[in-house]
């Protein structure tokens, strides 16, 4: 189950983070090294990005999805199956309602959820084929979908 706790507190302030938060970086080129994010993205996050989410709260929302508790089964069945793309990309080719889909081939399908900003990179999938749901959070910018990639091959 999700907690009401983390559904008030997902967007915070910039300058006001709570403990233990990780600071988020980017290779700045002109001073070859890496710097924080705080000046490319917004002071404070929207419903169009800047949530802050933990790897627990990630897997709560697959299993409460997976075990009906958000949606009807018929709901989710619907949301998973692909509804438009023309499959030219093998990871982006689909998307459901809410999430892209992995064509499966002859397996089932693997639904994910994404997301990115500067200094910051995040992929979730659920993969029916081994009952696995995989959660990807980065302080970096671009180093998420190759590690989840290479798991999902492996």
């Amino acid at each position: 189950m999700i907690s009401s706790r983390f559904l008030r507190r997902s967007y915070y302030e910039l300058d006001k983070l709570p403990a233990k938060c990780a600071v988020n970086y980017l290779w700045c080129n002109s001073a070859d090294d890496l710097r924080t994010n705080i000046f490319c993205v917004d002071a404070k996050g929207t419903g169009a990005g800047g949530a802050f989410i933990t790897v627990k709260d990630a897997a709560n929302f697959w299993k409460g999805l997976l075990d009906g508790k958000l949606l009807s089964k018929d709901m989710v069945e619907n949301m998973l199956k692909k509804h438009s793309g023309e499959g030219d990309d093998p990871e982006e080719g689909y998307y459901g309602y809410g999430v892209w889909i992995i064509d499966g081939g002859k397996k089932q399908d693997i639904p994910y959820f994404q997301g990115c900003d500067p200094g910051v990179s995040f992929m979730s999938e659920y993969n029916p084929n081994k009952n696995m749901i995989s959660v990807y959070v980065s302080n970096y910018c671009d180093n998420v979908w190759e590690i989840a990639r290479d798991i999902r091959n492996a």
